[in-house]
């Protein structure tokens, strides 16, 4: 093998690598953000049961998840095929679009599946202890379904940091773009893309350490298994555990509900009493 390695490329070239990763990492934080947020909302309208709401989720599910369209071309369509509608955008803002709906459109499934995983007892109880519904479903529902569904959720980051990759076919300036820069430059192949694909197998590392370290946390807290509910076993204290964990004091409202109940009866009763 008469190849000679010269990783010098990369260490006089470490500003172009660093502000690549920089670009790759917004992208990614970003379409993340919007992801879950179309995820959350797409999850709601699957759950509704609301037919309008349902069909559109699910076909926007079906469009982007099962259809034989591949993330490049949904990428090549926003990026080139909107322009012909009046809708022009930036590479990056194109990229950013196209892993938010790609992501969104995986995450409505999984986010679903959190959602379903909430008892519905628990729900009944929040709202009996006085708890308005937005509190219910942002404490009760959400909260411990993401909690559910979280090494699923890393799973979908970890394909979204990989389909970061594509969007140098755009001109994105992210860091495979910058590894193709200097490939056509310096024609050090092996050392460039040798270093791009060790930062992304490291961030892959990264994310799944953290998922497995997530679940052995999650599955060490889990509450005793007490009773079960038409085949569907639950705990009849995780409601209090779970209030408590975000500084609702369950025993306050509770006191709360007696006063109320108190008074009540004593002014109705009071009331119906012959003098």
């Amino acid at each position: 093998m008469g190849y000679t390695f010269d990783f010098s490329v990369v260490w006089d070239n470490l500003g172009l690598f660093f502000s690549g990763a920089i670009v790759t990492v917004r992208l990614l934080l970003i379409a993340i953000a919007f992801g879950l947020a179309i995820g959350i909302i797409g999850a709601l309208c699957r759950t509704s049961g609301n037919r309008l709401l349902n069909g559109l989720a699910a076909t926007y599910v079906e469009l982007i998840r099962n259809t034989p369209t591949p993330f490049l071309i949904q990428l090549f369509f926003i990026f080139f095929g909107l322009p012909n509608l009046g809708l022009k955008l930036t590479a990056e803002q194109a990229a950013t679009l196209a892993l938010a709906v790609n992501f969104g459109a995986y995450s409505t499934e999984i986010v679903r599946a959190g959602v379903e995983s909430i008892h519905k007892g628990q729900l009944e109880v929040g709202l009996a202890l006085g708890f308005k519904p937005i509190s219910v479903f942002r404490h009760i529902v959400i909260t411990p379904a993401l909690a559910n569904i979280y090494p699923a959720l890393v799973g979908q980051v970890i394909l979204a940091v990989l389909f970061t990759s594509v969007v140098s076919q755009i001109a994105t300036e992210d860091l495979t773009f910058t590894g193709d820069y200097l490939n056509a430059r310096t024609f050090r192949s092996f050392e460039i893309y040798f270093t791009i694909a060790l930062v992304y197998g490291c961030d892959r590392l990264v994310n799944q350490r953290d998922c497995l370290r997530s679940r052995k946390k999650n599955t060490s807290s889990l509450p005793s298994i007490e009773g079960s509910n038409n085949g569907r076993i639950y705990n009849r204290n995780y409601f209090y555990k779970l209030t408590d964990s975000y500084q609702v004091n369950v025993n306050i409202i509770r006191d709360r509900f007696y006063l109320w109940w108190t008074n009540w009866f004593s002014s109705n009763v009071d009331a119906n009493l012959p003098e």
